[in-house]
Order: structure tokens, then C-alpha cells, then sequence
């Protein structure tokens, strides 16, 4: 999952963390890697989310997925 913030907006705040785990839950995935820009994007307004933030995603994703393989990239 790529995960970006606007200016209105940030995917990796808890609110979004909290929407999306339900979804992911009933997905059952084996496996979950999670991202960021490493690139400018097109839409200026569009930033890069920390490392250290997609990390502690990755610790909220894994007891709720505890089978799943959870990976940060970036």
C-alpha cells in the first residue's frame, strides 16, 4: 500500500489507519508491504510519509493481522 499525505488529508494518521484496518482485516492477506514517494509525484501537493511513521503503521497492522507478513519499504 502506497501511503501519502495531502493537504487536507494524511493516509497514515490514526483515523485512516483505523478506517482501513477493518478492510484489510477481511481481506486476509499473507502479506501487507507498506510505502511511501520516493519519487516527486505529479500532484505537488503530495507529500512523502516518514519511515518512522509507516513503522508504527506496521506495528498497529500486526496483532490485528497476526499471520500476515508485514514489511516497510522505504
Amino acid at each position: 500500500a502506497m501511503v501519502v499525505a495531502g493537504p487536507d488529508w494524511d493516509g497514515s494518521d490514526d483515523a485512516a489507519l483505523a478506517d482501513w484496518l477493518p478492510a484489510l482485516a477481511a481481506a486476509d492477506p499473507a502479506g501487507v508491504h507498506l510505502y511511501s514517494l520516493d519519487r516527486p509525484p505529479a500532484d505537488p501537493r503530495m507529500r512523502k510519509v516518514p519511515r518512522e511513521r509507516l513503522e508504527r503503521m506496521a506495528s498497529a497492522i500486526r496483532p490485528a493481522l497476526p499471520r500476515c507478513d508485514v514489511q516497510v519499504f522505504g
